[in-house]
């Protein structure tokens, strides 16, 4: 496969393997919850709406 493509399932297990990775470093006590939240807030957009155009039906 192209490595610039974009594959939805590769994504997805990346994803996973991100989280079963931070799951486990809270376990260990090497993250805390409040971290995680620190580290994983900017990839929010605070009061960030999604628009979609309206179709003519």
């Amino acid at each position: 496969m192209d490595p610039k493509l974009y594959s939805p399932d590769q994504r997805a297990r990346e994803k996973a393997e991100s989280r079963a990775e931070d799951a486990r470093a809270v376990a260990a006590g090497e993250k805390s919850s409040e971290q995680l939240r620190q580290e994983n807030s900017s990839f929010a957009f605070a009061g960030a709406r999604i628009r979609f155009p309206s179709r003519d039906r």
